[in-house]
């Protein structure tokens, strides 16, 4: 028997077992082929294995299925081995995770998803006032940061880097250098965070995850993104904002548990992409903390995602952002994002060792109601406050 035949009778068994009432083996349906616009490479997919020997199996069966080894990685802080395999001509990557979990039960496969940032407009001159730390009652004289601060962005500027050398650690997990338009991501993103007005004594961990594509779209791959966190829990950081988004991935998702069981907290971007979207991810995952968008009135963003997964709403339409010429206002979740993330490392409750459910707790405490009674999947459990949270 051809091995083409060989795969081919397998495949069919699998489709088979899936449609009776007998769950399949594993979840890799989620990553539909319906998502083949949001993937970095078409013919290659992402397996991690916990164990050496685990790895090394994989690595021979899947040589002789035909799969190609690009590379082999030991991520100490997350303790897993990631690999990364070229898909065999004629099989795209949806059957390929399937038929590699299947040759190795342990491994945990996916495709190579894009996540991009979540950060629509870039509004000049624009006649706004500067609301978001009145909105969320953060103190004037600024608050403390209780603990090492991890973003996982566009990179920032070498300006900001030097203006801030004495608080940030940078590292960049992208080949080449960030684009113009990721760096102004990550400096908007990192200037709420950084900056001493807002969260003093702060210790803050930089990823540059972002790269181009030929179209010109920014974005993220799997891989960056769990270096990027295997990098924090090496160091030890224990919140980490992400205001990326996009399409389901176990991969990503594996290594958010084990960084989770590990001690740390992600907040993540809702992303933009409209009221009936699908849920985004990581935002989107149970072990992370979801954050939405609001305008001065405490009006959704109307291209947040909504969904039961939501947690917190914080400022997020047009913004102001400081810098040359004034500065600017910016909207979308990705704003959103380190407002939560700030008012977390601030809480006076906060002594590194919160649980995503303590997140929850004690935030919600002190958070507005919006929209419905209760918690929704519009605002979560409301607009964040930094008004009894952060105490000297």
């Amino acid at each position: 028997m051809t091995m083409t035949l060989k795969r081919l009778l397998i495949l069919s068994i699998v489709s088979l077992g899936a449609c009776q009432t007998v769950a399949p083996v594993n979840d890799s349906a989620s990553e539909t082929q319906a998502q083949n616009n949001v993937l970095v490479n078409s013919t290659e997919v992402f397996a991690v294995v916990n164990a050496q020997v685990n790895a090394v199996d994989l690595e021979h069966k899947a040589a002789e299925w035909g799969y190609t080894l690009k590379s082999k990685e030991k991520l100490d802080g997350l303790d897993m081995y990631v690999m990364t395999f070229h898909c065999p001509p004629g099989i795209n990557p949806y059957d390929a995770v399937v038929e590699l979990e299947r040759l190795q039960p342990n491994s945990t496969v996916s495709v190579n998803h894009k996540y991009s940032l979540q950060l629509e407009t870039f509004e000049q001159n624009l006649s706004s006032s500067d609301y978001a730390d009145t909105l969320i009652k953060w103190p004037k004289s600024g608050c403390p940061a209780r603990l090492p601060i991890g973003i996982i962005d566009g990179g920032v500027s070498d300006q900001f880097l030097k203006k801030y050398a004495d608080r940030i650690t940078f590292k960049s997990f992208i080949k080449g250098t960030p684009s113009p338009a990721a760096v102004e991501h990550g400096n908007a993103i990192a200037s709420i965070l950084v900056d001493p007005n807002r969260l003093s004594q702060g210790e803050y961990y930089i990823a540059s995850v972002v790269a181009e594509g030929k179209n010109g779209e920014q974005y993220s791959g799997v891989y960056p993104m769990l270096k990027a966190l295997n990098w924090m829990v090496e160091n030890d950081v224990k919140l980490v904002n992400v205001s990326l988004a996009g399409p389901k991935n176990r991969t990503l998702q594996k290594a958010i548990e084990r960084a989770s069981d590990r001690g740390m907290i992600v907040v993540a971007a809702v992303g933009n992409n409209g009221e009936n979207a699908v849920p985004q991810y990581p935002a989107a995952f149970e072990n992370v903390i979801a954050a939405t968008a609001v305008n001065n009135d405490g009006e959704i963003y109307p291209s947040a995602v909504r969904g039961e997964h939501v947690d917190f709403a914080a400022p997020g339409v047009r913004v102001h952002i400081p810098g040359q010429g004034g500065g600017r206002y910016v909207s979308g979740t990705s704003i959103a994002a380190p407002f939560v993330t700030a008012t977390i490392a601030s809480h006076a409750q906060n002594d590194g060792a919160w649980s995503v459910a303590d997140v929850k707790s004690y935030l919600s405490q002190s958070s507005k109601d919006l929209g419905p009674n209760g918690v929704d999947p519009i605002y979560g459990h409301g607009l964040i406050s930094a008004k009894e949270n952060c105490s000297f």
